[in-house]
């Protein structure tokens, strides 16, 4: 492993070894350890989200989303949080609230059913010591089935009295205080990263890989017979022997060529007939 570790920070590329950029910097470590950026669980921190390198997690991201942007990074789905509106914070306390007064104070009722006078409500307002009285009509309730029933429970806010079958869910930030429904809550992905193939490529052969790239893109627009001295001056740099004396330099002879594309263009270019070149 050590072997490999030292094999890895050979291969990694002068720009990156020595540079003081960070996203460069998260390229170089992510090659030489071999590892993926990869994200964890942390309690402590406002994102509850922790990398495991030396940085804070919204640093990280930041930087690892823009590497992404540029096809250096791609990204493997790690997990999904609700976000406080107010600061920002991942940290949301989830709770049951009240639907009416969104308070946490509720209590779970049974609710029994009296058939005699169609009256419901919480069993405590039936209750009377080891009776069950009709809070309604004042009747007895003494055969289960036959007097009553109990058609399900009940959640009661203990602040606001109201009763409802489901209450809401709603967050409460840790962080400020906020409070958000659950519904109107933003979410956030969080990701664990990767290096591509680019970024590999970009970690082995520093900045010049990514300028490679956009030179070849540049050279695509001209002409044929303008690449064609290119790429034999390519094959005459790649052998040990320089170029003769008595050679032009590639810069001269794309730039004889580059004059004789555009006399060539200006030659053909036919003139406008008069009246379309000077109307009245």
């Amino acid at each position: 492993m050590i072997r490999e570790f030292q094999d890895r920070r050979e291969r990694l590329d002068r720009d990156l070894l020595f540079s003081e950029d960070l996203g460069e910097q998260l390229i170089g470590r992510l090659f030489v350890s071999n590892r993926p950026l990869t994200a964890g669980y942390d309690p402590r921190s406002r994102n509850l989200v922790a990398y495991d390198v030396p940085l804070a997690a919204n640093i990280v991201i930041r930087e690892a989303e823009a590497l992404c942007s540029h096809g250096l990074l791609k990204r493997e789905f790690f997990d999904r949080f609700h976000v406080c509106p107010r600061c920002e914070s991942f940290r949301l306390h989830v709770r049951e609230e009240c639907v009416k007064c969104r308070s946490s104070h509720l209590k779970d009722e049974q609710y029994l059913h009296h058939f005699s006078c169609a009256f419901q409500g919480p069993e405590d307002d039936f209750r009377q010591e080891d009776s069950l009285i009709c809070p309604k009509c004042r009747q007895e309730l003494t055969h289960f089935g036959f007097d009553y029933d109990r058609p399900g429970t009940m959640v009661v806010c203990q602040d606001c009295a109201h009763a409802v079958s489901d209450p809401t869910i709603g967050f409460v930030c840790v962080d400020c205080g906020g409070h958000v429904d659950s519904d109107a809550a933003s979410t956030r992905d969080v990701y664990t990263y990767h290096l591509t193939d680019q970024g590999k490529g970009f970690a082995e052969h520093g900045r010049s890989f990514l300028g490679y790239a956009r030179h070849a893109l540049r050279f695509a627009e001209l002409p044929l017979e303008l690449v064609c001295p290119q790429r034999r001056g390519e094959e005459v740099q790649r052998r040990e022997s320089p170029f003769h004396p008595s050679e032009y330099s590639l810069s001269e002879r794309i730039g004889d060529h580059l004059g004789a594309w555009r006399a060539n263009l200006r030659a053909s270019a036919r003139p406008l007939p008069r009246d379309v070149a000077h109307p009245a």
